[in-house]
C-alpha cells in the first residue's frame, strides 16, 4: 500500500510539474508520443498527463478488487512507467531548449553591452591618442610625450581588438539562433 502512495505522489508531482511548463496546454501539431504510448492522440502533454492518472487510477483500483490478476496489474504498471517516464523526458528536454534559448538571449544582450562600452571607451582613446599626438608635436619633452603617445595607441588598439572579437561572438550567437 505504501508504494501506491509514493506512485500517486510521483503522478501528482508531475502533473504540477507539467502546469508550470511553457507547453503544457499547448496542442502540438503532431503527436507529442507513440500511438501505442498514449491511447488517444498524445499532441498535448495535459491530455496525456489525463491519460496517465487515468492508467494509475486503473491500476490502483485493480489491485484492491479480488480477482486482481498479476499479469493485468504489471501491464498497467509497466504502461504507468512508461508514460511517466516520456512525459518526464519531454518535459526536461523542452526545459532544457527554452532554457538554452534563454541563455543565448541573455548572451546577446551582455555582448551587446559590452560592445557599446567598448565602443564608448575606442571614442574616449581615440580623443586620448589625438591629444598626446598634439602633446609630442609641441612638446620640448618629447621622450615622455613619445611615451605617452605609444601606451595611449597601445590602449587603443587593445580596446579595437577587444570590441572585434565582441562583434565576432555576437555575429556567432545571432546566426545560431
Amino acid at each position: 500500500m505504501l508504494k501506491i502512495e509514493k506512485i500517486a505522489e510521483k503522478v501528482e508531482q508531475l502533473l504540477q510539474r507539467a502546469q508550470t511548463h511553457h507547453l503544457f496546454d499547448r496542442d502540438q501539431s503532431q503527436p507529442i508520443y507513440d500511438e501505442q504510448l498514449f491511447n488517444q492522440k498524445g499532441n498535448s502533454i495535459a491530455k496525456c498527463i489525463k491519460e496517465t492518472q487515468a492508467i494509475f487510477n486503473g491500476l490502483k483500483n485493480h489491485i484492491h478488487q479480488p480477482e486482481a490478476t498479476s499479469d493485468r496489474a504489471r501491464y498497467l504498471a509497466e504502461k504507468l512507467i512508461d508514460q511517466m517516464t516520456a512525459i518526464e523526458k519531454t518535459l526536461e528536454d523542452n526545459t532544457t531548449s527554452f532554457t538554452y534559448e534563454n541563455d543565448q538571449q541573455v548572451q546577446i544582450r551582455q555582448l551587446s553591452e559590452q560592445l557599446k562600452q567598448h565602443q564608448e571607451w575606442e571614442r574616449r582613446l581615440l580623443l586620448m591618442v589625438k591629444e598626446a599626438e598634439l602633446t609630442y608635436e609641441q612638446s620640448q619633452q618629447a621622450q615622455c610625450a613619445q611615451q605617452k603617445l605609444i601606451q595611449v595607441q597601445s590602449r587603443l588598439r587593445r580596446c579595437q581588438q577587444a570590441k572585434l572579437l565582441i562583434e565576432k561572438n555576437l555575429h556567432y550567437i545571432e546566426r545560431k539562433t
